[in-house]
């Protein structure tokens, strides 16, 4: 019990999150009766307060402020989700808009086939007149029309309409709607270069163009020192949290390595400008006024690192962080570290609610909590007296730490495990932060033309240990059982196996030996959970008609295999199959993946047969795009997959046309054709 009477603050922010994750997932709404509700609790606790003291009055005083923090993040959730739904244009008032003008964000950034860019849409035209609007958005540039003169405009007017996000077409495929919908973004932009007009740029004088200036001449000038190609891309995503120049499959190495969390600017990277800025300022701390003015430069140097690197949400919470540790620090009374921590997410989450439902901020203080609650106690069990042994004993015990703070999230989210994060991160840490320092030497000298000779050979030492760091964590995915793929868990296995992990640490650290009953009770649970996921996966049979723009796709289960029907091309694209399909695949729990072509036959499953253009399934009939005959009509239930709308009259006896995502619609569906051709807008499952 002393444990949490130490926390007062982080006791009242849990209710308080879960209050915002109730008004936004579950649309409680209790706005109507807030000031009702906390007059009344407020009126309650001066009655309380007015009595003798009791240990049951004490009680019921938590319960009323636990009570009232939970209303207040409910209130608060509820607020900010009305007001994005108010400020969202709908289809039929984007039609009624004559123009809209837009406010850039910041430079564009590379993408397959584009330029993309967030912005704000400030105000929309109508009839000539200009009505002041404030909407998130996103902007694309094709490939071809793209400019580098772009990344310097502020404001544009364009007569181009948006498109609305679109919502998920397929199972367990990402919900990219819902994640812009937290982000306050409900539509995006499209735009070729004549179809809109720059109204201004941005000022050199201005914040953004500054910083943005000296990013690019500090990556400039590690260009000029010889930093290149794939060693220009870890150093340019490490130090300064660009990752334009990074490879797609080095990315993906650091990411079966688990080690993908040194490439995105976090609490590492601000954690280490930290201990740099607090060393080198150390002796300010013998005086009061010194001790402040410490305070003061580590918070403008915290924040202007944030600034340069592109001030991403990342950066922006562990800065938000380290402020809060900053002045808990330097305050007489030493803070407790959770209620630093606790501080510093109601302050971010008062701001903005919905970071409550983006994963980097779940992962972030899921890291921290494990690394503060199970580290110290995992370090203690053995101590080294090598110093070597001890530094190496203190990377593990963080990372195991961290890891168990978070792999119920990444399963979640991520659908895999790395198996060797440990060995990667014994060498991964200390090079991020030897590249870290030793980047920062290396501009600091370039600035000194007298040592310019000095920052190219400090330079050739750090493309030489960027260069050993790709190629270690090469090594580690190539070793077997790198990563372990295709894991799927629920919400509710996710709160279970954080129960499970909080009673085992609250059993180990805190002895409290009463957890045991329910560390035991609850992984019976998840037992009993997966069991019959297990047991009805393999009793499944279904065929699933996916939509993928421009592409046929369909599923075809029995138990744990999958006959996945489709083009070459498709099968061949992994980034599409991932997007779209793999964790619908993880979801049902396949294990064989067996490729059928579009035009091929095939009779070696049990449950179907296919013969060219026709698939058998139990009682279907499926037509990949032919017509079918008399006999066929009446002998099975039909569908014929359309490959283009036609443009003449159809038959609708017996037969269910359908257009998917590879039905060339150069002729609209009549509304007399509505009735027998569906269009479709989600997979259909027979």
């Amino acid at each position: 019990m002393n444990f949490w009477k130490k926390m007062p603050l982080s006791r009242a922010v849990l209710p308080f999150v879960l209050g915002i994750f109730l008004a936004l997932e579950l649309k409680i709404e209790i706005q109507s009766y807030f000031w009702i509700v906390m007059v009344s609790i407020f009126c309650a606790l001066i009655f309380i307060f007015r009595l003798k003291k009791s240990r049951t009055l004490n009680s019921l005083v938590s319960f009323l402020i636990l009570t009232s923090m939970l209303i207040l993040g409910i209130h608060r959730g509820e607020v900010f989700s009305k007001s994005i739904e108010e400020s969202a244009l709908s289809q039929f008032e984007i039609e009624e808009i004559d123009s809209f003008l837009i406010e850039i964000d910041g430079g564009f950034y590379e993408k397959e086939k584009s330029y993309k860019t967030s912005g704000t849409i400030k105000g929309i035209y109508k009839n000539g007149r200009l009505i002041p609007h404030h909407e998130r958005t996103l902007l694309y540039i094709p490939k071809d029309d793209y400019s580098p003169e772009y990344d310097k405009i502020n404001e544009l007017i364009t007569t181009r309409r948006p498109n609305l996000i679109s919502s998920p077409k397929n199972p367990a495929e990402f919900d990219y709607q819902k994640y812009l919908k937290g982000l306050g973004i409900s539509c995006q932009f499209y735009l070729p270069k004549n179809d809109f007009r720059t109204v201004s740029y941005i000022t050199e004088n201005s914040l953004p163009a500054y910083f943005s200036e000296v990013r690019a001449s500090n990556l400039s000038r590690l260009q000029k020192l010889g930093i290149k190609d794939d060693v220009y891309g870890v150093v340019s995503a490490l130090v300064f949290g660009q990752k334009d120049h990074l490879d797609e499959d080095l990315y993906n190495a650091y990411g079966a390595a688990g080690a993908t969390h040194v490439l995105a600017v976090s609490g590492l990277h601000v954690g280490l400008i930290y201990i740099v800025l607090a060393w080198l300022l150390k002796p300010l701390l013998k005086s009061k006024s010194g001790k402040w003015l410490s305070l003061f430069l580590i918070l403008a140097g915290l924040w202007f690192y944030a600034a340069i690197t592109g001030c991403s949400p990342s950066v922006l919470r562990a800065c938000t962080m380290f402020s809060f540790i900053s002045v808990g620090r330097i305050s007489k009374n030493s803070s407790n570290i959770f209620n630093t921590i606790a501080a510093s997410a109601l302050c971010l989450l008062l701001l903005k609610p919905n970071l409550i439902m983006e994963v980097g901020f779940q992962l972030s203080y899921s890291a921290v909590l494990g690394i503060l609650l199970i580290q110290p106690w995992l370090y203690r069990l053995w101590t080294p007296k090598n110093y070597l042994l001890d530094k190496s004993w203190q990377i593990v015990t963080v990372s195991i730490a961290a890891q168990a703070g978070t792999f119920p999230l990444a399963l979640l989210y991520f659908h895999q495990f790395p198996n060797y994060f440990i060995l990667s991160n014994l060498f991964v840490i200390p090079l991020a932060t030897f590249i870290l320092y030793l980047t920062l030497i290396v501009l600091a000298l370039s600035y000194i033309p007298t040592v310019w000779d000095i920052a190219e050979g400090l330079a050739q030492l750090l493309s030489f240990t960027v260069k050993f760091l790709n190629h270690s964590i090469r090594l580690v995915e190539t070793l077997p059982m790198a990563k372990t793929e295709g894991i799927d868990i629920t919400i509710l296995e996710c709160f279970i196996l954080y129960i499970i992990i909080g009673s085992l640490v609250l059993l180990l650290t805190k002895k409290q030996y009463n957890m045991l009953k329910w560390n035991m009770g609850f992984v019976l649970l998840l037992c009993a959970l997966q069991c019959k996921e297990k047991f009805d996966q393999s009793n499944q049979s279904s065929l699933n008609i996916h939509v993928i723009q421009n592409e046929r796709a369909i599923s075809i289960i029995e138990g744990s295999t999958c006959y996945f029907i489709c083009s070459e091309e498709l099968w061949n694209d992994q980034e599409k199959k991932r997007f779209h399909i793999s964790h619908f695949w993880d979801r049902k729990g396949i294990k064989k993946i067996t490729y059928v072509n579009l035009s091929d036959s095939f009779k070696e499953a049990n449950s179907f047969n296919k013969e060219e253009k026709y698939i058998l399934f139990k009682d279907y009939l499926i037509s990949l795009g032919r017509d079918v005959s008399p006999v066929e009509k009446v002998s099975k239930k039909t569908i014929v997959l359309l490959d283009e709308i036609p443009y003449g009259e159809i038959e609708e006896d017996y037969i269910q046309y359908l257009s998917d995502g590879s039905t060339k619609k150069k002729y609209l569906l009549k509304k007399s054709e509505s009735s027998v051709i569906m269009d479709l807008q989600y997979c259909l499952v027979i």
